[in-house]
């Protein structure tokens, strides 16, 4: 094979993908928005608009084997070219020779089946065609759409609907790109693999365990080799092509039960990879890394400090093998923990109760004790009622270890301290019961959507980035603190908190009621006056009298984050706010407030 080859040279063999490869990861994109498929076109770009010669790709390592190119170290940039020149022949009569061998894609796998047959729908039908398709949605293939798309982008900002430059620099391509090739023996393939690969980081903690648990828990069914004595040549000659037959029938299962069990962790990965699933989990880093390391926890070894940092790697993954994955056996087991395990993780996330539940419980825990909670919620996944019960102490203050261990005495404390708090005439200038007031209300907002059988959105979406309502709180006045005023020494005093080094005198008190028309227990700050809102929402309300605020509101062509919000809506569509009744409205909402809230404990 010659060392080096242009796009068009390389594209006329038929490349092999291994095994032990990881799946397709150029579609990935990094934290400026990018993926490495972009950058390349876009660097491609630079080299063409400034007429270069040649582009010279990093070195491919392949070996050969049955008329076929097996990719050690080159994969992902393979895979990405072939993608490329899937768009860029789109509609051109060369795409279907530069792309396919025969009946099949240039780019086969060995385990990866769905992976090859949209490949193969790519290279037939061509990009534009295929953007509509129902394909599965696995690893591979959503990356691949990534990948796509991004380049299309690419390439419609630098050609517009100049079709000339667009074949310009489809020929630039296929000319003017170079690859460079190292062909080595395919004995030496794994080690070469493993020694490039790894010195790089390449692998994550994540694909050493599955690359491992794959190969391990395939075997797991393998039987021997037939061993048998011959007397004489014809005999032992019939020996070797039955163990020649055995063995090939064996390799054919192994790949067999290797592709399903791959099959299986690329949908779990592509679970993990969805943006809802992860903000929703606080799973931000490594998309397997969660299930992974509650299956440390839940399975008797959290010493095992499950993480994919680079300088980890190694260690972690040799403590997890040693631990579950010793041998063929052990692994198919583990596999199956596994599976029920993921099975457990989407019932959760799929199921009414326990999606707001759990969400609603690790919106309020600190960032280390999400990982107790959710193993909580895992191990007990079917008593709804329990779980509950869980959610309601985290919220009243009871750490986990009180909330498990039934520690009476402290949850009876907490609880009757949350109710105390909750029932000041000021929580709002507290913290302490300031804190519980938002817990409360949040804690109503979801119940209300669990009544109703909907599911809470916990999260919402600005540009690019998810947010969650809880970390953007607020509590919204509903009759405003600035038109509650105090008379003293004969001055009518605004902002009626007497600790407040903002007070000031005002001689127009229209619109605005006198504290002391307030009854004992209630006033603008105690619980019946206070609402959840989305803090930008607050500052659109601003001073408005509630009748106001109800029109902004319930005003579609308003932009708000707090619609969803069923407790808080109920709030401003259902009081009539006189002026002159406000006060008996307030203590009326406030005593409803504390029963809603009491209620809900007072069940457990």
């Amino acid at each position: 094979m010659e060392v080096k080859q242009n796009i068009r040279q390389y594209f006329t063999h038929r490349f092999v993908i291994p095994a032990y490869q990881r799946g397709y990861k150029w579609g990935v994109s990094h934290k400026d928005g990018k993926n490495d498929a972009r950058i390349l076109v876009e660097q491609i770009f630079q080299s063409f608009n400034e007429g270069k010669e040649e582009y010279f790709v990093q070195g491919i390592t392949v070996y050969e084997k049955d008329g076929s190119i097996y990719l050690v170290d080159g994969q992902q940039r393979t895979t990405t070219y072939f993608l490329l020149l899937a768009i860029l022949c789109d509609s051109t009569d060369n795409r279907y020779s530069l792309l396919m061998s025969g009946n099949l894609p240039r780019i086969d796998y060995t385990i990866r089946t769905e992976s090859k047959e949209f490949l193969k729908l790519l290279a037939v039908e061509g990009y534009s065609a295929i953007r509509n398709h129902d394909v599965p949605d696995i690893q591979d293939i959503f990356y691949f759409k990534q990948a796509l798309n991004a380049m299309s982008i690419v390439i419609k900002e630098n050609c517009g609907q100049d079709k000339e430059k667009l074949n310009s620099f489809c020929s630039y391509v296929l000319d003017h790109v170079f690859m460079f090739i190292v062909t080595i023996n395919d004995k030496e393939a794994p080690s070469m693999f493993t020694m490039m690969n790894g010195g790089k980081a390449f692998m994550k903690t994540d694909e050493l365990v599955k690359a491992d648990i794959l190969c391990k828990a395939s075997r797991s069914n393998m039987t021997q080799t037939p061993h048998e004595y011959t007397q004489n040549i014809e005999q032992t000659l019939a020996l070797l092509r039955k163990q020649l037959r055995f063995e090939a029938s064996q390799d054919w299962d192994l790949n067999a039960i290797r592709s399903r069990l791959a099959r299986q962790w690329d949908k779990w990965l592509y679970w993990w990879s969805r943006e809802d699933v992860r903000m929703f989990f606080y799973n931000t880093s490594s998309p397997m890394g969660l299930l992974l390391k509650v299956f440390c926890k839940i399975n008797g070894d959290s010493s095992i400090e499950y993480t994919n940092r680079k300088e980890d790697v190694s260690s972690v993954f040799k403590q997890f093998q040693n631990v579950f994955i010793q041998n063929a056996k052990e692994a198919k087991i583990r596999f199956e923990q596994m599976r029920k395990l993921q099975k457990r993780f989407e019932d959760l996330f799929a199921g009414c109760h326990t999606y707001n539940y759990l969400g609603l419980c690790l919106c309020i825990v600190p960032n280390e004790e999400r990982m107790d909670v959710i193993c909580y919620f895992i191990e007990n996944f079917n008593q709804v009622q329990l779980l509950k019960r869980y959610v309601l102490l985290r919220l009243a203050g009871v750490t986990h270890i009180e909330a498990i261990n039934e520690k009476e005495d402290e949850i009876t404390s907490k609880i009757q301290g949350m109710k105390r708090l909750l029932s000041e005439t000021d929580v709002y200038n507290n913290p302490s019961s300031k804190e519980y007031a938002f817990r409360a209300l949040f804690m109503l907002n979801v119940f209300a959507c669990d009544r109703n059988g909907i599911r809470f959105n916990f999260f919402y979406k600005e540009g690019d980035k998810w947010i969650s309502y809880y970390t953007k709180r607020s509590l919204e006045h509903i009759w405003p603190k600035s038109r509650i005023f105090m008379t003293n020494e004969g001055l009518h005093l605004s902002y009626a908190n007497e600790d407040s080094e903002d007070m000031s005198v005002t001689e127009d008190i229209e619109g605005k009621i006198d504290r002391a028309s307030f009854s004992h227990g209630v006033c603008e700050h105690c619980i019946g006056n206070l609402a959840f809102l989305h803090k930008d929402d607050n500052s659109t309300f601003n001073a408005k009298v509630p009748e106001a605020k109800k029109k902004v509101y319930f005003d579609l062509n308003e932009p708000l984050h707090s619609r969803n919000l069923l407790h808080t809506i109920s709030r401003f569509a259902f009081d009539n706010w006189i002026q002159k009744d406000t006060p008996e409205i307030i203590k009326k909402a406030k005593d409803r407030t504390i029963k809603d809230i009491f209620n809900e404990y007072d069940s457990i």
